[in-house]
């Protein structure tokens, strides 16, 4: 449209010309008046009066090239970065005219390219054949689940038919260990460092109280050579004594302590073993027993599973799985591209 109202002075000029031309023509150099016509000659009259001259134009013009500017998808509704250029200008090719947030875009190519990455491992991971390692590894799963499988038949064989006689036997051993257990308590208690220990505080106290009589006699200037000997020795003897009840009272603190803790597991074993006995005595728990049903249907489950994997390295690649991990890979490619 633009064009449009450029050229169209540009012709309405033209056309004025032309009809001005043809004018001056027909009154300075064509026949005069009543001549005959000949060819694309025709004579008329001269007149009088105003010259003028229009024309009349019927359709649309356009631009030699033309093209409307827009982003993909990507860009959204981001607004323009930079606009370099403006109505009328003239560009050249491979010029720059606009730009946005190249984030979008960027974020799309790492994202891409992670994806590529993670296909690529798939595919390498498939064409790997198994090492010793795996196979070992696929063995000793295989074990473990087969072992968990018969200790979790075992639980519910126990819950449905439990031995009543085991479990009695179990809760006597329980209450005798607790009453053993105390028995070495109450003898840690008394033993042969309790002795030592009142032994060591008396001979800590007379120390103590010898070496005051000798400081005060020496305090006093009454204290003779052999007494001021005596309060050296006295004072070196009093520091060994406290020495050695400070490592039997640790001693005996360490073997109190053991004692205790040896009568608190006997007696947690005798609670695990009264309600063991109870449980049973009791009848089947419902919530137990479903428990203990999935149990076993979960370890055969991963039972299942192991077996599986032990015998997919023993097949090998899978073809299909092979040919889907190489498409993947070429889809990845492509979108990254």
């Amino acid at each position: 449209m633009r064009v449009f109202r450029r050229v169209l002075p540009v012709l309405v000029v033209l056309c004025v010309l032309a009809a001005g031309g043809w004018w001056l023509y027909q009154t300075r150099f064509a026949p005069a008046a009543g001549a005959a016509t000949d060819g694309f000659t025709q004579v008329v009259a001269v007149q009088r009066g105003d010259l003028s001259a229009s024309i009349s134009v019927v359709g649309e013009l356009y631009a030699v090239q033309q093209e409307d500017l827009t982003f993909d998808r990507l860009a959204g509704t981001t607004p323009l970065l930079t606009l370099e250029v403006e109505t009328g200008h003239k560009v050249e090719e491979g010029q720059v005219l606009a730009t946005i947030d190249p984030s979008p875009y960027q974020q799309a190519l790492d994202q891409a390219r992670s994806d590529l990455q993670e296909a690529e491992e798939v595919l390498a991971e498939l064409q790997t054949p198994p090492s010793e390692v795996d196979i070992a590894q696929a063995d000793l799963a295989i074990a473990q689940a087969d072992l968990k499988l018969e200790q979790a038949k075992r639980n519910l064989e126990d819950l449905l038919n439990p031995d009543l006689s085991s479990l009695q036997t179990a809760l006597r051993d329980a209450q005798d260990n607790l009453a053993l257990a105390r028995l070495r308590q109450t003898l840690a208690e008394h033993d042969s460092l309790a002795k030592s220990e009142r032994d060591l505080l008396y001979a800590v106290d007379w120390h103590e109280r010898r070496i005051a009589e000798l400081q005060a006699l020496v305090a006093a200037g009454k204290a003779s050579l052999e007494q001021s000997e005596e309060l050296a020795e006295e004072q070196e003897t009093l520091a060994e004594t406290r020495a050695e009840l400070a490592r039997v009272q640790a001693q005996r603190q360490l073997a109190l302590q053991v004692a205790a803790a040896d009568v608190a597991a006997a007696a947690a074993a005798v609670a695990e073993a009264e309600e063991a006995l109870a449980e049973a005595q009791a009848g089947v728990d419902e919530l137990e027993l479903a428990k203990a049903q999935l149990a076993v249907r979960e370890a055969e489950v991963a039972l299942a599973e192991a077996r599986e994997k032990r015998a997919e390295l023993d097949k090998g690649v899978d073809a299909v799985k092979l040919a889907a991990a190489k498409a993947s890979v070429d889809k990845k490619r492509l979108a990254v591209a």
